[in-house]
Formats: C-alpha cells, structure tokens, sequence
C-alpha cells in the first residue's frame, strides 16, 4: 500500500467519523464519500478520475491499474437505509457499464431483507464498502505507515495541537511562536473546525500557505490563506498585500484570506479601492484579519474537538468570524 502522511490520515478520520453520525446534506456526504474514495484507491496503487454522468449508469468515479481493467465506482449517501430496490438499482447500473469490476461505497445503513442481495450482487464482481470498512482500511493503513518518517508527521501533528491549545488558553503564546509552527498550527485549527486543509510547502509556496477547502448549500468552496506572522512586529503593508492579490487574480479561488499578527498599515488596502487593468472584470473576495483571528480560531477549535460545536455548521461564518471584507475592484 502507498504510504499515507499523517495530516491526510487525520483529515480521513474527521471525514469518515461525519459519514458515520450523518452529514447535514446528500451533497456534503458524496463529497466526503468522493475524498475519502480517491485516497481509499490510491493508496492501493490506482489511478483515480471522475466519470462523466451522461448516462444513468454511469459510474461516480474509475480507478484503473497500469495494465489492468478498470472499476467502476458508485458513490451514495442515502437519508434512508438502503433496501432492495436500492441494491437492484445498482447491480443494474453495473451491468450495463464497460467496467470489468464495480464498487459501490456508502455511509448508509442496510436493510435487513437487503444483507442477501448484496450478496448477490458480490458474486457478480460488485463490492460494497460501508463506513466499518472504511474504518478498518484506515487503520490498516494507519499500521502500515510505522516508519520514522510517518511518526515524525505524527510528532509534528502532536506538537500542533498542543500549540492550538496554548494559543487558545493564552494568547501570549504567539509572541513566542515561530512563523512555520503557527502554519501548522492555524491549519490544525482550521482541520478541527472541520475545514479540508492543505498545508504549502515552507519555501516557494506559490504566496499561499494554506489551501482551505468547504462544502456550503452542497459547492465546495476553496480559500487561499496567506500568514505572515513577524516577530519584528512589523505591519503588513500595501505591497505585501498586492503581491497575495496577484496570487488570487492568477488562481481564482474562491475568496482569500490574509492572516496578520502583528496588523496591517493604514494605507495597506488603499490601492485596492481603484480598479486596475490586471485585476479580474468581477470583484475579488478577499478579507483579512489579525491576532484576534488566529486566537478565536483556536479557541473554536478547542470547542469542537470537545463536542461543545459542530464543525459542520456554518463554515462560511466561521472562516469569516473576526475578519473585515477587503474590496478589491476589478
């Protein structure tokens, strides 16, 4: 099995522990169902596309092996158990595919008088993969990473946790914290908040040091967040500024978020209010916040990894809490 780092082994727990209690939409399960499916193949050495839905039987994805035959893969994420017709309906699907294998997963529950037709099914190369199964392949896979690189990440993730947890209980904390290991730590907090969080490279990061991914009213949104954290206590300023605008002019995300703990300059965004050539034609969705900012995160982040809130309510308002909408012109 491809090894798995520990920040993707933990973004995969959070991922199948919300298919088990119930995602609050069917869009946000078949999304958490698709990223969890990409990595369940991938780490057992397939390549993984999505499948074009032109037709009823098309599949949600197919995983293919050099010199191998391909697998069609199903993904649903039923409100209701799944029974008979349901089972049927996809042993049909699969019989009027070109793939040679065919999976379905799904956080749904069977039916008794289904737990036969999947047998069935299965005898006619269709596998079904329950959020047990999920669970059981991770910590497989959790095993199979004991090599001293993967307890490093897990050190590393340790060490940024406790670090959210101090910055949480006091503040002062990040006059002492190196700017790397605030990187680790915010896009720990963002993680707990339940946000799907890339973390950059240290060096040549592309001017964006988290990639920061949600689910709002069934679109997946995606926020480029750049820190900068100086113990100088120097303030951000207009050309530190322009050089993130320019990076989400050229990647289009979403929105960006601009993280100061130190603050900003007075004239930081002034150049922002007129329009400019290079800008797009359709206003950029930029805020920016300060220290207050990356302490109610984790602050948040605390309340959620003890139950006391719901990651999966209300991401849109908790990426914007304690931040100001920046207007960018195009």
């Amino acid at each position: 099995m491809t090894p798995m780092d520990i920040e993707t082994i933990s973004q995969l727990e959070l991922d199948i522990a919300a298919l088990a209690s119930g995602p609050p939409s069917v869009a946000v399960g078949e999304e958490l169902l698709r990223r969890v499916a990409v990595h369940f193949f991938e780490s057992q050495g397939y390549a993984v596309a999505s499948s074009s839905r032109e037709s009823m039987s098309a599949c949600d994805l197919v995983a293919r092996k050099f010199g191998g035959e391909s697998i069609g893969v199903f993904l649903t994420a039923p409100i209701h158990r799944l029974g008979i017709a349901d089972i049927a309906q996809l042993m049909g699907r699969a019989q009027r595919s070109e793939h040679g294998q065919h999976v379905l997963i799904t956080n749904g529950e069977l039916r008794p008088e289904a737990v036969p037709v999947v047998h069935e099914a299965v005898a006619l190369s269709i596998s079904v993969i329950m959020v047990d199964d999920l669970r059981q392949w991770l910590e497989t896979t959790r095993r199979g990473n004991a090599s001293e690189n993967t307890r490093l990440h897990e050190v590393v993730a340790r060490l940024s946790y406790d670090l959210v947890r101090l910055i949480a209980d006091d503040p002062r904390t990040l006059d002492q914290v190196e700017w790397r290991d605030l990187e680790r730590a915010t896009a720990c907090a963002f993680r707990a908040c339940g946000f799907n969080v890339t973390l950059t490279r240290p060096a040549k990061d592309g001017g964006q040091d988290l990639i920061v991914q949600y689910l709002d009213g069934g679109i997946l949104h995606t926020c480029l967040v750049e820190i900068k954290h100086w113990v100088s206590g120097k303030r951000v300023g207009a050309q530190q500024v322009r050089k993130f605008v320019d990076v989400l002019v050229r990647e289009k995300p979403a929105s960006g978020l601009l993280l100061s703990t130190s603050g900003f300059s007075g004239n930081a965004f002034e150049a922002l209010s007129h329009s400019e050539p290079q800008l797009n034609s359709e206003p950029l969705a930029l805020r920016a916040g300060g220290r207050q900012k990356v302490v109610t995160l984790c602050k948040t982040a605390m309340r959620a990894e003890s139950g006391l809130w719901l990651p999966w309510r209300g991401l849109t308002q908790r990426l914007e809490e304690d931040t100001e909408s920046v207007v960018v012109l195009g």
